[in-house]
């Protein structure tokens, strides 16, 4: 997550406004504007996670035991040991 809000943050440095152009020059809008994007870094972590969720349940179910696929290399490597 850190690294999320750092890659985001990283991006988007232009827009935030130099410490000068702050009213109290303490650069009171870093703290928002990072919390911010961690918010949104959050929220979109949590909605991939919610569709991944919902994208794994429409999956139909596997039923190994009835479909299982044979191997064929045994056939080819029985030959090969043949020859």
């Amino acid at each position: 997550m850190i690294s999320l809000t750092f890659l985001e943050s990283w991006r988007l440095r232009e827009k935030l406004l130099p410490d000068a152009e702050f009213q109290d020059g303490t650069g009171g809008g870093q703290r928002p504007w990072l919390s911010g994007i961690t918010t949104n870094v959050l929220r979109g972590t949590q909605r991939t996670a919610r569709r991944r969720r919902a994208a794994l349940a429409r999956l139909p179910e596997r039923h190994t035991d009835r479909e299982t696929v044979p191997d064929f290399a045994d056939e080819p490597a029985a030959r090969l040991d043949d020859s």
